[in-house]
């Protein structure tokens, strides 16, 4: 035992190991890394998240962006001109789609068949968005309803699976729930511009307009949904 030591325990200094204090920085350092809110979610560490994540996340709120833009467009605007908008939608829209089927290979042909209505549905958003660029809102419409269907079918299949679950991810149904009602309001307000379309020339401007307000109304709840998603990605 050397003097220096010996001093130190004479003043009652508690002498602890270097591999004792290496091994608390760390567990320091990972308590940081850990975020967790007061409302108990939990984000994943650093390290676990990768780029293909935040890439992910950001094309998600950029279509919320384009969506909106879109919806709001389409009052004053060319029906090109907005479908512009809805195009860059469905083209950020589906990267969060192939990436949640990448997530699920390995579940089973169920989980697999689930996600992948959300890619087609994305498919869908885009070949709708070209029609729009063609001034076809029949052909719009149409694809929409079709992709705002699938979206339906894979947020309440999910939903139900969720709330069959003991411990039930609140994060997870506020999303889903958010989900089903933005579909619910694309199938609306496509229907709306269908509607107007092949009704009587004398209500179309009305039926033009409700369609325009749902399609703004699903682009705020879209907004929201994207919000949920991107938390559920970074949490645990």
């Amino acid at each position: 035992m050397s003097l220096n030591q010996s001093d130190d325990e004479e003043r009652g200094v508690e002498i602890v190991p270097n591999k004792l204090r290496q091994h608390s920085r760390l567990a320091q350092n990972e308590d940081e890394s850990s975020m967790s809110t007061s409302s108990g979610i939990t984000f994943r560490n650093r390290q676990e998240i990768d780029v293909i994540d935040y890439i992910t996340a950001g094309c998600l709120i950029l279509s919320a962006i384009f969506f909106f833009s879109g919806a709001g467009m389409s009052r004053i605007h060319t029906m090109s001109t907005y479908g512009t908008m809805y195009l860059l939608f469905s083209v950020c829209y589906i990267p969060h789609t192939a990436y949640h089927v990448a997530l699920v290979k390995e579940h089973g042909k169920k989980r697999i068949f689930i996600k992948s209505l959300n890619f087609i549905a994305g498919t869908m958003y885009f070949l709708g968005a070209c029609c729009a660029l063609g001034n076809n809102l029949m052909g719009f419409s149409s694809l929409w309803i079709v992709a705002a269907l699938l979206n339906f079918i894979e947020f309440t299949l999910e939903l139900m699976e969720y709330i069959r679950m003991d411990d039930r991810p609140l994060l997870k149904l506020l999303e889903k729930s958010i989900g089903v009602l933005t579909s619910i309001l694309i199938i609306a307000a496509s229907s709306s511009k269908i509607d107007a379309y092949t009704g009587h020339i004398g209500n179309f401007t009305a039926k033009y307009e409700l369609g325009t307000d749902l399609f703004l109304a699903a682009a705020v709840f879209h907004a929201l949904y994207s919000v949920l998603a991107v938390l559920d990605m970074f949490t645990v």
